[in-house]
């Protein structure tokens, strides 16, 4: 029997324009079995362009994306580099580790690198696709970056308005605004530096005393 989840679930954002595909598969994923305490959740969508507005707007933790929109038929071939492209935008917006699902696997294998991109294709067990997900979720990597992000956002807020929005007019008689700027720059360095990696191990739940 599986452990019931206690946090907030892995989101995976699945890119496919087949329906029935994008059901089959949110169906068995969050079937999963946890990774830590963490079940999964799937957000499908048809379109690849609604599929990049969503991963640019949201904080999804996998990304499991087709090769090619559209049927491949006689008149209609496969376009070898549609997921290449895709995967180039989706790195361009954030970093997410990507499993292509797909029948085209011959066109992106090159670019598997586990667990950062990995390939199944489609026909296949679909337990191959589960444990590819699986796989990225357990790498920590998602973790990790979450709390990077996090963390950094509120030594940022924390830093702008408990020092400099306190010491502004001091800092604003400044005769050089560039050795200002760099100034601001090396003291929020070094609040980030002494701080980060305790703070960033609690929030991905790592054991403080192992080292």
């Amino acid at each position: 029997m599986s452990e019931v989840p206690t946090s907030a679930p892995w989101t995976v954002l699945h890119i496919d324009d087949e329906g029935a595909v994008l059901d089959l598969v949110k169906d068995a994923v969050e079937l999963l079995d946890p990774v830590g305490d963490r079940g999964f959740s799937v957000y499908p969508s048809t379109s690849f362009k609604d599929g990049l507005e969503l991963l640019e707007k949201g904080n999804h933790d996998v990304v499991i994306l087709d090769v090619r929109a559209g049927t491949v038929t006689a008149d209609v071939p496969a376009d070898a580099e549609a997921g290449r492209q895709l995967l180039a935008r989706i790195q361009a917006i954030r970093f997410v580790p990507v499993v292509f699902y797909t029948g085209l696997p011959q066109a992106v294998e090159d670019l598997e690198a586990a667990p950062l991109v990995q390939v199944v294709q489609k026909g296949e067990s679909l337990e191959l696709l589960e444990a590819a997900v699986a796989n990225a979720a357990a790498s920590g990597l998602p973790s990790l970056r979450r709390a990077m992000e996090q963390h950094l956002a509120d030594v940022l807020r924390d830093y702008m308005w408990e020092f400099v929005a306190p010491n502004h007019e001091t800092f604003g008689e400044y005769p050089d605004q560039a050795g200002y700027l760099y100034l601001l720059l090396r003291r929020l360095s070094r609040s980030i530096t002494g701080v980060v990696s305790e703070q960033v191990r609690q929030e991905m739940g790592l054991d403080l005393t192992a080292e």
